[in-house]
């Protein structure tokens, strides 16, 4: 006798929750109402993108869909993709509110997402994050300068070895002259690079209101 799958996902529970039809996720993932039954069933799997839109549907984290967590709110899966512990989300969160970053009234989601950037040196909450987008723009502007100054290459017939001769300045453009931008933008990557900031890229001083009011 064949054994009857164990399903452990939360797709219909969630769906009659949100009185939510068979239909309606059908007509949202662009698949028959059929194939909806089988997956809450656990009779057939979801593609893994189907997960993520149905997590997306759910506003629920996608191991918590899955019956992999218990967790609703997605710490679960934040500090498996990112490394960082629920408290040290927690704390950032906090920080962000507190400097007025971050909305105290957004959903926890755009909170939580908006913590892991500014941990991660990838956004403007940071001194080091800061920093960084500096560089990356002024390695953007580089990239223009050359882009406006030299001529496009061939996308065919160049050896790579012989690319530097191939790349012919434009009418109207001298060698010196960009030289001379080329060195003021990298001087400023430099300048900008030997600024002392705090290890974790944060100004360890405590938010003070009346002392930090942003005006």
């Amino acid at each position: 006798m064949n054994k009857q799958p164990k399903n452990r996902n939360r797709i219909k529970e969630l769906r009659l929750e949100q009185h939510k039809t068979q239909k309606d996720l059908a007509n949202y993932l662009n698949v028959t109402p059929q194939a909806i039954a089988y997956y809450e069933k656990g009779l057939r799997e979801p593609p893994l993108k189907y997960w993520q839109k149905l997590s997306e549907f759910f506003d629920v984290p996608p191991s918590y869909l899955q019956g992999l967590s218990n967790d609703k709110n997605g710490w679960f899966d934040w500090e498996k993709a990112t490394g960082y512990s629920k408290e040290r989300l927690e704390k950032e969160i906090k920080y962000l509110v507190d400097t007025g970053r971050v909305d105290e009234n957004a959903d926890l989601q755009t909170k939580i997402g908006r913590a892991v950037k500014s941990l991660d040196n990838d956004s403007m909450d940071s001194e080091q994050g800061v920093i960084n987008e500096i560089n990356y723009k002024l390695l953007d502007l580089l990239d223009r300068v050359y882009d406006a100054f030299y001529q496009k290459l061939p996308t065919k017939g160049i050896n790579i070895r012989n690319i530097s001769s191939k790349r012919d300045l434009k009418s109207g453009m001298t060698e010196e002259t960009l030289n001379k931008i080329v060195d003021i933008l990298n001087q400023a990557r430099w300048d900008i690079a030997k600024i002392p900031v705090h290890p974790n890229g944060h100004n360890p001083e405590p938010y003070d209101p009346d002392k930090h009011n942003l005006k």
